[in-house]
Formats: C-alpha cells, structure tokens, sequence
C-alpha cells in the first residue's frame, strides 16, 4: 500500500488548506489516479488549453492482480463428463489436471516434477505471471492424477512430449 497524503482546498480567500489524516491506498489505486490524471492532460494538450503533460514521467507500480479461487465439487461436472467422454484418455488428463488447478496454459505445460511436492501437497509455481512465487494446494483427487502420470520419475517434465521437451500447448489443442 501506498502512504498518500490527502490536503483539502482553501475554501475561502486567505484560508489555509487542512491536512487530513493519511489514507493508504493500494497501488492499483494509484494507478488508476496516474492514468486519469494522464488522460486529462492529454485532452488539455488536445484542445491546447496546456503544452505539456508533467503526468507524462510518472512511472506506475507494478500491480499484483491475482485472484485465488477454486472449483467447488460438482461445479465442472458437466464439462467434465463431457470432456471425458470425447477424449481420449491420456489427453483428458491435461484436462482434468487444468480444471483441478487453474494454472494458466503456460504453467501447465511447463511445469516441471522439481516444483511438485507430492507429501506435502503443493505444486509451486517459481514465477507466475505477476513475476512472484506462488503455491497451489493440491487435492485427493489431484495426488492421485499426479501419481498415474507416465512422465513420474522418467521426465523432467510433468507433461512432455515423445522427445521429452514441454508438451507443445498449440499441438495438443489441434490433436484434441
């Protein structure tokens, strides 16, 4: 969070602007004050009420947006069953495996056995896409899809491919 103060506007001639306590905001926050206030100098440049946009320098904070929801049980089961029932089996589990995590495609097909924590049930993710560390607990239903999987303790990967490189998103997509 950011630490901002906050002064109000003289409200007569000749009185003093009053500082009110400091509020703190998140960056997302400010962010999205930065890039108001850019616009509005942007518009004045336009209708040439100013000559230049001093927002213009302000670098904005790097935003950590990420949200952490799960499947409840039965939530998917519908596409699931019919998933299921149009694939071939070896390639649901790519499926199955998404649906029970949420990881991002790339995350997926990239993970790698180093990052999977099968007694303590974590999956770790060394940089996802905010650019820090993240943790994904790992389910009963989970453990045991993990465990099935042929690449366990021959590949580095948890999903390679015949020539045991990351399993190519765009290619499973177009065998699927």
């Amino acid at each position: 969070p950011c630490n901002w103060t906050i002064s109000k506007k003289p409200q007569k001639k000749g009185e003093k602007p009053t500082q009110r306590k400091a509020r703190f905001v998140t960056r997302a926050t400010v962010n999205r004050e930065v890039a108001f206030l850019k616009a509005a100098y942007n518009l004045a440049i336009r209708d040439e009420l100013v000559t230049s946009n001093p927002a213009a320098k302000v670098k904005q904070y790097r935003e950590n947006n990420e949200r952490v929801r799960f499947l409840t049980e039965g939530e998917n089961e519908g596409e699931e069953f019919e998933l299921r029932a149009a694939m071939e089996a070896e390639d649901f589990v790519l499926v199955e495996f998404a649906f029970r995590t949420g990881l991002r495609q790339a995350e997926q097909f990239f993970l790698e056995w180093d990052n999977v924590d099968l007694p303590n049930r974590v999956l770790t993710l060394p940089k996802s896409k905010h650019g820090e560390k993240r943790h994904v607990p790992i389910s009963e239903k989970l453990l045991a899809l993990l465990r099935a999987l042929p690449s366990r303790g021959k590949s580095r990967w948890v999903f390679p491919s015949e020539a045991d490189t990351p399993l190519d998103a765009k290619n499973f997509y177009n065998r699927v």
